[in-house]
């Protein structure tokens, strides 16, 4: 696999890489604000799915490293999700940079639609941009975090131990109440106000820094109408997510794999009476 990633690259056209800028030893709290008017720096990257806008902000993070290597982050996960989408739609959160787009756009079927969250404005500007420069018009992307009803919350966009943006480790706070420095208000929906409920979900993806449960209570209608497979970051709250989906949507844990958790709907003629 990774030869034939690296022919692709190779064999491909050929992409202009800006320099990164050297990363500051400490992030601009500000350069991390909502509703800022400043225009993030970055540079771009590109793998055998797509282009993607990295800011400089984000440079030194797991994910945006990855990218600069022409390499694809998380590539068998997003191989079972292109193997699997079949003629419905994928829903993905968060969305960070976009990082998971191209490649689930270009598997879908024709009418079918990626919906994907992201609350984050430096994730947003970056992931819009990704959306923009591969022309993926089958992409549906929404500026609030999901949860598990409409509300107002506080969420951490900085990392105080690494001295950096938290980027794809932005998570909501639950118990704060008041916005500070590294943190910003962002708006929280529902799946299920959002999502039109006649769109066939095939897939449902979240890595949303441990409000996967919260997410899915906001769910619950779109998954018993569409009994998606459900792939979950796996972390610490894995074991209690496996056991409430499994006694509410009746779905069975089918394994792990790169931190992700797989869960399936049981069969109708599997189920208890």
């Amino acid at each position: 696999m990774q030869n034939a990633i690296k022919d692709i690259v190779r064999r491909g056209p050929k992409v202009l890489f800006y320099p990164l800028r050297r990363i500051r030893r400490r992030t601009a709290l500000a350069d991390l604000s909502h509703n800022t008017t400043k225009e993030p720096s970055g540079t771009f990257a590109i793998n055998r799915f797509g282009s993607y806008f990295v800011p400089d902000n984000f440079a030194n993070r797991i994910v945006p490293k990855v990218l600069l290597k022409n390499s694809v982050y998380e590539p068998e996960t997003l191989d079972f999700i292109r193997s699997r989408c079949d003629d419905g739609d994928v829903i993905t959160a968060g969305a960070f940079i976009g990082d998971f787009l191209p490649a689930i756009s270009s598997a879908l079927a024709p009418d079918a639609r990626v919906w994907t969250f992201e609350a984050n404005d430096l994730c947003l500007y970056a992931c819009r941009k990704t959306i923009s420069i591969n022309g993926l018009s089958n992409v549906s992307l929404i500026d609030k975090a999901l949860g598990s009803q409409p509300d107002r919350m506080i969420m951490r966009v900085f990392d105080f131990t690494k001295n950096e943006a938290a980027a794809a480790q932005s998570a909501i706070d639950p118990n704060r109440r008041e916005v500070s420095e590294g943190y910003v208000e962002v708006d929280v929906v529902t799946l299920d106000s959002v999502v039109p409920q006649d769109r066939k979900i095939s897939i449902l993806h979240l890595d949303i820094e441990g409000y996967e449960l919260e997410a899915l209570k906001g769910s619950v209608t779109t998954i018993e109408r569409c009994k998606p497979i459900i792939i979950l970051e796996l972390n610490k709250t894995a074991a209690s997510l496996l056991n409430d989906l499994t006694s509410k949507f009746r779905y069975i844990y089918g394994g792990s794999m790169e931190r992700n958790s797989f869960f399936f709907p049981v069969p109708n003629d599997q189920r208890d009476p």
